[in-house]
């Protein structure tokens, strides 16, 4: 195991910090956990990182704060982020009809089946589209996705899919994984030099990559979450990419939430919107428990953020603008308790603000 990392500032362990590890520690024991890293940011404190676990059972390296792990659908904030700078920049619109940047070889009638999906919708999961792609590979539940969806797949896609529902929030890995690709045709760039240009070189995040890094040591190897003894693979995508494949650190991960933070806080003080508000426009997402932005949920709690899983891999991001706190969870075995341990801690959190 690895002991925490306390800022320098610190005289000793504050107490708040004392109850977030006996948490992690509890969880890590009872699920069995390869690895987790777990980073925070409390008021103006430098930040902290709690670390537990290995890169590989086999090796028993110790992860770190700078151990990169597979964010899973965390990378739809990216998406949301380049998408809002594009909006921010003129290139886009909100209400802009995506099929204004369909390629020219897809049929009327396919883009006409698309009528009234704007970028908007799109953002919002809106825009009635099927949860994942339906061409190309089909895997088992469990096990990693490791085909490369091509454009020639999309556009198969878009020609083959059938819209259903009313306008309702349907949330779409689909959906995020069509809208880096419109946005590569709106800029005629990468998705993965948009992801460098507006997001990784800006905020310095230098561990952070649009797929898996291939031969890097401080890669984490992800298992099974139903046999945590079993090695398994980060997801490969191609198109679906954007949905899903970013790898990151909390490291990194505190250096955008720490800009992130500055930017809510900054709302109503006169300064022009920062790409990084994803929840300017929101709309409801599951009834009583919150709304859903550009990538982002804000829920009702106060709290904003997002969630992954690709059955290996797991991630959680949340921070809390009002009271200047926020934490990311990575890990290299997912399930249902990473929901709970960030419950958990936004509410130590929480309860060491208002002492």
């Amino acid at each position: 195991m690895v002991a925490c990392s306390i800022p320098s500032a610190f005289s000793q362990q504050p107490p708040y910090l004392t109850k977030i590890e006996a948490i992690i520690d509890s969880i890590a024991e009872a699920e069995d956990l390869p690895a987790l890293s777990v980073g925070i940011i409390f008021h103006e404190e430098e930040p902290i990182y709690i670390n537990r676990g290995y890169f590989d059972r086999s090796e028993k390296k110790e992860v770190n704060e700078h151990s990169r792990y597979q964010i899973a659908s965390l990378s739809k904030m990216f998406a949301g982020i380049v998408a809002h700078q594009l909006v921010i920049d003129g290139k886009i619109s909100l209400s802009q009809p995506i099929t204004d940047f369909f390629p020219v070889s897809l049929s009327d009638k396919t883009k006409k089946k698309f009528e009234g999906v704007t970028f908007q919708k799109l953002l919002h999961h809106r825009a009635d589209l099927p949860r994942n792609a339906r061409v190309g590979y089909k895997r088992r539940d469990g096990d990693p996705y490791l085909y490369k969806y091509t454009e020639e797949d999309m556009l198969q896609e878009l020609t083959q899919l059938k819209r259903k529902g009313k306008g309702e929030f349907r949330y779409s890995n689909f959906g995020y994984s069509l809208l880096g690709y419109l946005l590569e045709q709106v800029t005629g760039q990468p998705y993965e030099v948009l992801l460098q240009t507006y997001v990784f070189a800006p905020f310095g995040m230098q561990e952070t990559t649009y797929t898996l890094p291939t031969g890097n040591p401080e890669l984490v190897t992800p298992y099974r979450k139903d046999d945590r003894e079993v090695k398994t693979e980060g997801w490969y995508m191609g198109k679906l990419s954007p949905a899903t494949t970013i790898c990151s650190s909390s490291h990194d991960l505190l250096k955008l939430m720490k800009a992130q933070i500055h930017a809510y806080r900054q709302l109503g003080k006169g300064e022009n919107v920062s790409k990084l508000v994803l929840t300017e426009h929101t709309e409801e997402a599951w009834t009583g428990i919150g709304e859903y932005g550009f990538g982002l949920f804000k829920w009702t709690s106060g709290d904003f953020g997002h969630g992954g899983d690709v059955d290996g891999f797991a991630s959680d991001y949340s921070f809390h603008p009002a009271e200047n706190f926020g934490v990311t969870i990575l890990t290299s075995s997912g399930g249902k308790w990473v929901s709970n341990l960030i419950i958990s801690t936004n509410d130590i959190l929480r309860e060491a603000h208002a002492q």
